[in-house]
């Protein structure tokens, strides 16, 4: 126990070994350039021509009503018949309007609510492009040096404690905390969802039975035709349902679906394959006794990572498949050494160093245990046959050590023809999608692309494996 605690530390601290950059923010004044004001110029000549447009059309108007007083007459007929007409359907939809019972009424509101509006379906994924030719020579966006500046402030917050406190367990839950408080102090607008429950699902894989605990974010009052599983990041040593509610709220209400999040069991406690099995458990329960017509998967960090390690694990039970999987910034690889790594290694988001401690938490063992480092279930860049995976979405930070992992991950899975729709938002650091403060816009943005990237589920069911 001492000697996972000890991994906990080094992992939440080890971006602390590291100096830690001020970034200064480069503001500048609005100003009306000369391109402006063509621009405007443009628009004015628009109006008018708009506004030339519109005087023709009452002028047609005009001379189209000028008939002879017999036309006159015949159209004042035609519009009395059709108003009597009209005026005898209203009635009549009223009578079976007041027919109905209360709770018809009721249901009915509540289906038009629950409607899945019509997204047309993507044919083919657009594939990022680096703007500046490669990916290594991007700089941090103004809102990616404003949350380095946060974490700077938590890093230091936490170098005084430790001076203020011995090592141990109490110490290692201190950083915990602050980690997690670290994602709620930086939500974006909390959105309204008609109802939040908090439910309990029973683990049936690997240990002893355990209450897996489940949130589950409701957009009318009735269950959604889909689901959108969500497991939490955090390295597999942090984040909860709690750190998470910002993201799956906004999920919940863009999407127009269920989003049940999964609050499995953490690492160094409780090490692979715990957390991976307590999400088997959540899909195996929804799958099985739900009764949505489609699940989809997503996760963001270490919760990316145990979706793909999922399907892996799905495949090798033979379950049914999810309908998509979304992956945001997700350790996949094995290879430390990578580009990106060693690029972006200092990054104080995520380091190359935090990376590997992870890892260590959350295998118990050593980066270079080679029956660990080949374990596909760990790193589900390893598995050979792509076309276990569904359809699949990655939203990458683009300055991250873990950049890499996912371009590699996306074009494997291009190569073995199956649909991948990879962004990279460069300048955005890792765990971005969590800290609508200050990413709110590109948060949305994102949401709103995964709901294009999902389409209109509502009558479609995957052709998967049956249980």
């Amino acid at each position: 126990m001492v000697k996972n605690i000890t991994r906990l530390s080094i992992a939440i601290t080890c971006s602390l070994c590291f100096s830690i950059v001020g970034f200064v923010h480069a503001g500048s004044l609005a100003k009306l350039t000369d391109e402006d004001k063509k621009a405007a110029e443009e628009v004015s000549e628009i109006q008018d021509s708009n506004k030339g447009n519109e005087v023709n059309q009452e002028n047609k108007e005009e001379e189209k009503s000028e008939g002879t007083g017999n036309e006159k007459i015949e159209d004042s007929k035609k519009e009395e018949k059709v108003d009597n007409s009209e005026k005898q359907v209203e009635s009549t939809e009223v009578q079976k309007e007041n027919g109905k019972s209360e709770d018809e009424k009721v249901n009915e509101t509540q289906n038009e609510g629950n409607k899945a509006e019509v997204v047309e379906e993507m044919t083919e994924a657009p594939q990022p492009e680096p703007k500046n030719g490669d990916w290594y020579s991007q700089e941090l966006s103004d809102e990616s040096k404003k949350i380095m500046e946060d974490f700077a402030a938590l890093f230091a917050e936490i170098i005084e404690h430790a001076k203020e406190a011995s090592e141990g367990e109490s110490q290692v839950q201190y950083r915990r905390d602050k980690a997690n408080e670290f994602f709620t102090n930086h939500f974006g607008e909390v959105e309204e969802v008609a109802s939040v429950e908090d439910i309990v699902v029973k683990s049936d894989s690997g240990d002893a039975a355990f209450d897996i605990p489940v949130r589950v974010y409701s957009v009318a009052n009735q269950p959604s035709n889909n689901l959108l599983m969500y497991v939490h990041g955090g390295g597999w040593t942090q984040g909860n349902i709690d750190t998470h509610g910002y993201l799956c709220r906004k999920l919940a209400k863009i999407l127009n679906m269920d989003v049940a999040s999964v609050d499995y069991r953490l690492a160094p406690e409780n090490p692979y394959p715990t957390p991976l099995n307590d999400v088997l458990s959540v899909y195996k329960h929804y799958v099985k006794d739900s009764g949505y017509k489609n699940i989809v998967i997503a996760g963001d960090s270490a919760g990316g990572n145990l979706c793909a390690a999922l399907c892996v694990r799905i495949n090798e039970e033979g379950l049914k498949q999810p309908y998509a999987q979304i992956l945001m910034y997700p350790p996949l690889g094995n290879n430390f050494e990578s580009k990106s790594y060693e690029t972006f290694g200092k990054s104080m988001a995520l380091s190359k160093e935090s990376t590997m401690g992870f890892f260590r938490n959350y295998t118990g063992r050593e980066n270079s245990d080679s029956e660990m480092s080949s374990n596909k279930f760990v790193y589900p860049l390893l598995e050979d046959d792509m076309k276990i995976f569904p359809k699949t979405m990655i939203i990458s930070a683009g300055y991250d050590v873990l950049l890499d992992d996912q371009l590699q991950f996306a074009e494997k899975l291009r190569q073995n023809d199956r649909f991948v729709w990879h962004i990279v938002d460069e300048g955005a650091v890792h765990g971005f999608m969590t800290f609508g403060n200050p990413y709110e816009n590109l948060v949305t943005e994102n949401c709103e692309k995964i709901k294009k990237f999902l389409g209109n589920m509502a009558e479609k069911t995957a052709e998967q494996k049956g249980i």
